[in-house]
């Protein structure tokens, strides 16, 4: 008997499974008053609510994938002077990211004189 073109139905739940782990939060996370200081410091420095806030959220993200306490990177903070703040956590924001999509650098390759002669511009 032929079944037609449906999946059989005791192929389990192998896609809810997968976006459930994909997505599955830390429940570890830190404390309020460490999560308040590191908001409140960066919404003085932003002077955006929103920025501060996105930028809280990943510092923290950061900081418990890599088992740092978030006042010792408010620490670090606090000793750079504006000049150095950017580029300090463009670093530091780029720890857990892809090596193909860094915050803050352009990467330009070289290229051939010979491929960029063929290429129509």
């Amino acid at each position: 008997m032929a079944t037609g073109n449906l999946p059989p139905k005791n192929i389990g739940d192998s896609t809810t499974d997968f976006f459930n782990a994909a997505t599955k939060l830390n429940t570890r996370g830190t404390s309020s008053n460490k999560n308040d200081a590191l908001v409140a410091f960066l919404h003085n420095w932003r002077g955006s609510k929103l920025a501060g806030d996105i930028t809280a959220a990943n510092i923290l993200s950061i900081a418990e994938s890599q088992n740092i306490d978030p006042i010792s990177i408010i620490d670090e903070i606090m000793k750079l002077d504006a000049s150095q703040l950017n580029a300090h956590l463009t670093i530091f924001l780029n720890l857990n990211r892809v090596g193909t999509s860094l915050l803050g650098i352009s990467n330009t390759p070289t290229t051939n004189k010979y491929i960029s002669r063929a290429i129509l511009l």
